[in-house]
């Protein structure tokens, strides 16, 4: 019996069954969430649990593919609407709860930078191209998670950028190879995993990411939901195995889950493990006779399917707000709250809203307010998200520089206060506009992230140098303040900082250079502390020395017209070591070498005299402009 015609004949049995109910894949869905949640929860319980989002992709594939697949075959077209009315009322509700309260309480737990990064993030999820952001930050398993309550979106953009696509092809493939569909389809999935397994050599976190290195993981379960009945009854072999293929496929994701580790060249071949094992387990849901059906059907495990959307969506935003709010805090305290908070937050949700609303907006006539309330919030939030991130976090691109620089004008002709030079200086920006705007005083940033904003000596050209030159030429602030990483960009030049003040210095009234900051050393982490460090936290010697050279070169500029602004000492405690927090509690750093808004804040009188004395001798003398 061919394919073709074995669809013809079975269509409404196959396809049929991708609809119905079947506690078992509930079942799996609690495999793959629970996967996920012991490895965020105790990594080296389950070193590989993140191939849960493995089974949940091969899951995915295969119920939404066999419903798309029922209605092209029933109807010979697809409701688009309809289709994205679905995905919304299951998703979107649950979505919007979880990032908005994420929102809520990172503006009350984070560093003003790590809001910042979560705003632009947020925004990415509802837009559901999280994964390319993500991808642009490095390795999933290297970055600070802790500081990313919205790190486990990427899945979820993955998935829906699939669904977009998905749709479109099945339609071809139903109109132009219906009867070599699952030779079409298969050779796509090949052609995908065969790019992931490329990419996870030469980029893996374009592996990890993406959506053209991951797709085949859906597609499979969407090949098994066309026809995974034929390859099991076209052959008495294939007929005998089934029985026990679900028992193999829940070996080979506990395999995966016992076996790998972030150290693990994932995703690569070594997804087809957990990959495969989803496949297996759906393969043999087509009778509830199989071994192993017993255990996924059971009643808790269907409950915890049911749940696994919620859970999965709460459970690592309280696990990061969790760790950075309570980083000192025992292990059995933190493990405490993640467990109750997770459960407690998934449990209401799922109950008062995800059901309740997915019920409402599934109504054929409720088609068009779903997807205009979809588009509609989420064009909100992105503006929201956008000012999150500017009002916590102040850098220039090259871009603004070439426009004049970020410019936060006063309401009246006043005086003007320049802050230019990198990272170092990016950590004042927000202070220092928030100062002026309090004292009527415009701004002008040339804070550039990883920025060199001194001219060279050796001959060749700076073209960020000669852009932030130009721009003091042309706006003539009355005062300009110049901070950087001054460690590393005087180490091997000290005299560039004395040609860029000499080049400053007639076309501005007050020259500011602000001291470079002690630095933490390595293991000053919240992970660390988290695993048991306990400070002094020394800055380390090498670094020490470094730092004190500058700090000595930046001093020998003081003149008249050039006011060092000191700021070492306000972060040495007692006893030598580098103030990781404050008296409130919150961490006066960032990250080992940059300043959080609370850090900032500590320098905020001695930064506000050193304003205010340069502005009050000012030719311009308007004693009221400063208050």
């Amino acid at each position: 019996m061919t394919f073709e015609t074995f669809c013809r004949k079975t269509h409404g049995s196959i396809l049929g069954s991708s609809l119905k109910y079947r506690p078992d894949i509930d079942g799996l869905r609690a495999v793959a969430v629970m996967s996920v949640f012991v490895y965020h929860l105790f990594p080296n319980w389950l070193p590989g649990g993140f191939v849960g989002v493995d089974v949940f992709f091969v899951i995915s594939g295969f119920l939404i593919t066999g419903i798309l697949w029922r209605e092209l075959e029933t109807d010979a077209r697809l409701d688009f609407t309809r289709f994205y009315q679905r995905r919304i009322a299951r998703l979107f509700p649950v979505m919007l709860l979880v990032v908005s309260a994420t929102l809520f309480a990172a503006g009350l737990i984070y560093t003003q930078q790590d809001y910042a990064s979560s705003g632009v993030t947020a925004v990415t999820a509802l837009l559901s191209v999280a994964n390319l952001k993500l991808y642009l930050q490095g390795s999933y398993f290297d970055i600070s998670h802790d500081a990313q309550p919205f790190l486990h979106f990427w899945s979820l953009s993955v998935e829906e950028q699939f669904y977009l696509f998905w749709p479109i092809l099945l339609v071809l493939c139903h109109r132009l190879f219906r009867a070599r569909i699952a030779i079409v389809l298969a050779v796509i999935t090949l052609l995908s995993f065969v790019l992931c397994v490329i990419a996870t050599s030469f980029d893996p976190e374009a592996a990890f990411y993406l959506l053209p290195t991951r797709a085949w993981e859906l597609s499979i379960g969407g090949l098994i939901a066309i026809s995974g009945s034929y390859w099991i009854t076209s052959s008495s072999a294939g007929a005998s195995v089934s029985r026990y293929l679900a028992v193999i496929g829940l070996i080979a994701i506990l395999a995966a889950c016992v076996l790998f580790s972030d150290q693990t060249r994932f995703p690569g071949s070594a997804a087809l493990l957990p990959v495969l094992g989803s496949a297996a387990v759906l393969l043999a849901t087509r009778s509830d006779s199989y071994l192993g059906y017993g255990v996924l059907s059971a009643t808790p495990m269907i409950f915890l399917g049911k749940i696994s959307y919620a859970l999965y969506l709460w459970h690592w935003p309280v696990f990061s707000l969790t760790d950075y709010a309570l980083y000192a805090s025992p292990e059995y305290v933190r493990v405490t709250i993640k467990i109750v908070g997770s459960f407690g937050l998934t449990l209401l949700t799922y109950n008062l809203l995800e059901n309740p609303m997915r019920r409402t907006l599934n109504k054929r006539s409720f088609r068009f307010a779903t997807l205009a309330s979809f588009v509609v919030i989420v064009a909100a939030f992105v503006p929201l998200g956008l000012q999150i991130r500017t009002q916590n976090y102040l850098s220039t691109t090259e871009a603004q520089i070439a426009r004049g620089g970020q410019v936060f004008s006063a309401e009246r002709d006043t005086f003007t206060v320049m802050l230019m030079g990198d990272s170092h200086a990016a950590m004042y920006a927000t202070l220092l506009r928030d100062i002026t705007r309090e004292k009527g005083i415009s701004f002008v940033s040339v804070a550039v992230p990883a920025g060199d904003v001194l001219p060279r000596l050796n001959g060749d050209t700076n073209p960020l140098w000669q852009d932030s030159l130009r721009i003091v030429t042309n706006t003539k602030p009355d005062v300009v303040i110049i901070v950087s990483a001054w460690s590393h960009k005087l180490r091997h030049e000290p005299d560039r900082l004395r040609h860029a003040v000499d080049a400053i210095r007639p076309h501005t009234h007050q020259v500011l250079l602000f001291e470079e900051t002690p630095a933490l050393p390595e293991r000053a982490t919240r992970a660390n502390i988290r695993a048991g460090e306990v400070g002094p936290f020394m800055e380390e010697e090498a670094q020490r020395t470094l730092r004190i050279a500058a700090k000595q070169t930046v001093e020998s500029l003081s003149d008249d017209d050039v006011e060092i602004v000191p700021t070492s000492q306000r972060f040495i405690d007692e006893d030598g070591g580098v103030s990781f927090t404050g008296l409130n509690g919150r961490q006066n750093f960032h990250d080992r070498s940059h300043l959080s808004r609370n850090g900032a804040d500590l320098l905020r009188l001695d930064i506000e005299a050193a304003i205010e004395n340069a502005l009050m001798s000012t030719p311009k003398k308007r004693p009221n402009a400063v208050r």
